[in-house]
């Protein structure tokens, strides 16, 4: 079950990611009109944002892989 949600949530991140192309696109021809920022830097937090989702998703099926539902240790400070 976890390999089939992963698959759906990087389906959708790759959605995402893909369908903000067209944002970037737009944003390179535009400026904020409070700030005068190039909209192209607010429109890529959301390819960078779905590439680091994509990242913390694969680090957690990694060290899930083996027992997808157990309860994983938290650590304090101090490593114990």
């Amino acid at each position: 079950a976890l390999r089939q949600i992963a698959g759906v949530i990087l389906v959708f991140l790759g959605a995402m990611a893909y369908g903000s192309i067209p944002l970037l696109r737009l944003g390179l021809m535009q400026n904020s009109p409070a700030m005068g920022t190039p909209l192209w830097i607010i429109y890529a937090c959301l390819p960078i944002g779905a590439i680091y989702m994509t990242l913390e998703l694969v680090v957690s099926v990694r060290q899930r892989w083996n027992a997808p539902f157990a309860a994983i240790e938290i650590l304090d400070a101090e490593g114990t």
